[in-house]
């Protein structure tokens, strides 16, 4: 998983900052991760986040950037489609790039976007799921 701030547009107009957060399939590996399909609609639980060349926004990013779900929007140099309103995240915590309106996408798009670069300001996880007993030895090995 990686996390950084970029631009996403929909459109010559229509641009606001994001808090991306690139996750793969397997997201989340603990909790809940929550969806809706329209902006500020009902959640529910997903399994795993979005799919290649999807993305899905913070409510609060729809009326930023004037879009419904559906939309096309930019993210570097890939675009793509709208397809969910993330609504909770487990691993969500206070943090500079955790204030900004999210943007969730699949990591297998992040070399699509051209925004990772050296010197980019990216932060990298790596998650663990398993035995507690074999997480925390493999912890202490790492």
């Amino acid at each position: 998983m990686l996390t950084f701030t970029s631009m996403v547009s929909a459109g010559d107009e229509a641009m606001a900052l994001g808090a991306v957060k690139a996750v793969s399939g397997a997201y989340p590996l603990r909790g809940e991760l929550t969806a809706s399909s329209e902006p500020f609609g009902a959640a529910t639980g997903r399994a795993g986040g979005p799919e290649p060349g999807t993305l899905w926004l913070d409510s609060r990013l729809f009326a930023l950037l004037g879009i419904e779900p559906g939309a096309s929007v930019e993210v570097g140099e890939a675009r793509f489609t709208v397809t969910a309103a993330v609504r909770t995240e487990p691993d969500r915590g206070a943090s500079f790039l955790g204030l900004g309106p999210r943007v969730l996408l699949h990591v297998d798009d992040i070399p699509a976007t051209g925004v990772v670069q050296p010197g980019s300001r990216v932060r990298y996880r790596q998650l663990f799921a398993g035995d507690p007993a074999a997480v925390a030895a493999f912890r202490d090995w790492l």
